[in-house]
């Protein structure tokens, strides 16, 4: 039974619950201008505790149920440089949503402190940060711990990036131009251009790609196994980033073949020179071992100033014009997201919202002109 209080010209409840362990506790929540609204506000609460929401659990901190989550799902699930991320996020809830309970968490509430966020970080950043929280929530929701999801439709603002949105990628005529170029020179001495190329070719992330080894080559069936990674930094083994990302990747036939030659050159040229390459790595240098992503960039960087484009792109921008190429020429978005390796449809949704918007639109296009031909009369 709730317990009502009168705090200065405002209204407080109180409700006694039992906790696992057989002890009590008391759950308050004030700031109500009448008594009338806290026992609304209390009567809710209770109801939604009978049907098996957890009053002990729903009372603890954002901050406090985002960094239990993330230990339990994410920690030596995803990889390191991801599980970071994650960190980020939760330190930034600590900052920006100290004092926060689920309990207390609705949508104006949230959009309030994603405008606050998106005023000193990137939309990029502040897209991070609810796909975090969004997903830790969509959890408490399926536990019974809220009712409702507070970050559906949120408002992702945030300030414009440094680099320009058109340096992160290229236009088809841009991109097949950088493929030749790259092609006339692959030396199997040198990494950076057979990886350019595959980089190109598949939408892979670099360390996916740095951990590409000769067996995740099925030349038969023209397919690359993702199925881990390499830390550069840390110079070993890592999981991939997601379950999602352990995939099989069908690739053109072209490009097959480029590896094919790359294999039997390389094969020859660490023979000649007994160098050893004991993991098989793919993208091995014969002089500096497996290669950087500083010297993949400056090779990028060299080749587009050769071709005249203008791009302060890295090499991640060939996995954002892997996937720009594909939905413009009309493939499936779903299709894309299974490609790159994304965990769910949402983050391919948002890293790529500027082009489904202006697919959107064609696509309204076509739809029109369907139902505009169901009333044309043909006779």
């Amino acid at each position: 039974m709730a317990r009502f209080v009168k705090r200065g010209k405002k209204w407080q409840y109180e409700i006694s619950i039992k906790k696992k362990d057989g002890s009590f506790d008391k759950i308050r929540k004030s700031g109500f201008a009448t008594k009338s609204d806290a026992k609304a506000a209390a009567t809710e609460l209770e109801y939604q505790m009978s049907r098996g929401l957890s009053g002990e659990r729903k009372n603890m901190l954002l901050s406090d149920y985002f960094k239990d989550w993330m230990e339990l799902y994410k920690e030596g699930y995803v990889s390191e440089v991801t599980y970071l991320k994650y960190i980020d996020t939760y330190n930034n809830i600590e900052r920006y949503m100290p004092h926060v309970l689920l309990s207390d968490l609705d949508r104006t509430k949230y959009q309030r402190y994603l405008n606050e966020f998106a005023k000193t970080h990137a939309q990029e950043t502040v897209i991070k940060l609810n796909n975090h929280i969004r997903s830790s929530l969509k959890d408490a929701v399926e536990e019974g711990l809220i009712p409702f999801d507070p970050t559906r439709k949120a408002i992702l603002k945030g300030q414009s990036p440094n680099r320009k949105k058109e340096d992160k990628f290229m236009d088809y005529d841009e991109f097949k131009a950088l493929m030749l170029l790259v092609e006339k020179g692959l030396n199997a001495a040198f990494a950076s251009p057979i990886l350019t190329i595959i980089a190109g070719v598949t939408g892979f992330r670099f360390s996916e790609l740095l951990g590409l080894t000769w067996n995740d080559v099925d030349f038969e069936n023209n397919t690359l196994d993702v199925n881990k990674t390499w830390n550069y930094k840390l110079k070993q083994w890592a999981p991939t980033k997601n379950e999602s990302s352990m995939r099989k990747i069908p690739i053109d036939s072209h490009s097959m073949q480029l590896l094919k030659v790359h294999k039997a050159e390389q094969e020859l040229l660490f023979e000649k020179f007994s160098i050893t390459n004991s993991n098989d790595f793919i993208f091995y240098n014969s002089k500096d071992g497996i290669v950087s992503s500083n010297a993949v960039n400056k090779y990028l960087k060299k080749k587009l100033k050769e071709l005249g484009i203008d791009r302060n792109m890295t090499l991640h921008g060939l996995r954002h014009t892997h996937a720009s190429i594909l939905l413009y020429s009309g493939v499936n978005i779903l299709n894309v997201s299974k490609r790159l390796g994304h965990a769910n449809l949402e983050t391919t949704m948002s890293t790529y919202l500027h082009i489904v918007k202006e697919l959107e639109e064609k696509d309204a296009d076509k739809i029109n002109a369907v139902f505009d031909g169901v009333f044309k009369n043909d006779s």
